[in-house]
């Protein structure tokens, strides 16, 4: 993993260009292809769980997506991937927003934080082309943005 310097690529200025060029591509970041497993399908229903305490469709519709971007269409060109990467991110947004107005900004940080992690760690493992590693780390991704995302709103009915 390489944090961009001022050196090469312009420094920082590159990359919301690089960012929004991969927010609407269509086109899989993934090295090694279309190769699933399993773990990561399953983990993409985790979604469901905040729907304990949403019973909105705002759950079920992030499992869809992540379920077709991340389980069927891995590896292959989908706009199942741009949906996914924009709902995921305001789905991600909302969550923070939310748990800052229900819950301790250190309960919060740690939460984002151990979330992101693993989406972190899982772009490395794919940058490596480290299939096992990236899909242990997206299977932990989806199980950390879940319970963060199901705690949050267990937080936020209880508060009333």
């Amino acid at each position: 993993f390489r944090v961009p310097t001022a050196m090469g690529r312009g420094g920082f200025a590159w990359w919301p260009a690089s960012h929004c060029r991969a927010m609407l591509s269509p086109g899989s970041v993934l090295p090694w292809g279309h190769r699933k497993d399993w773990r990561v399908g399953l983990s993409c229903l985790l979604f469901c769980l905040p729907m304990a305490y949403d019973p909105s469709c705002r759950w079920p519709l992030q499992a869809l997506t992540s379920l077709m971007s991340d389980y069927v269409h891995p590896g292959r060109s989908s706009y199942w991937h741009v949906v996914d990467r924009w709902y995921a991110t305001a789905n991600v947004l909302a969550v923070t927003a939310r748990a800052f107005r229900c819950m301790c900004a250190p309960v919060v940080v740690a939460l984002f934080a151990t979330s992101i992690g693993c989406k972190v760690a899982g772009a490395v493992c794919a940058r490596r082309h480290d299939f096992r590693g990236y899909c242990a780390s997206h299977v932990l991704w989806h199980v950390c943005a879940a319970g963060s995302a199901t705690i949050v709103e267990r937080s936020w009915v209880a508060m009333g």
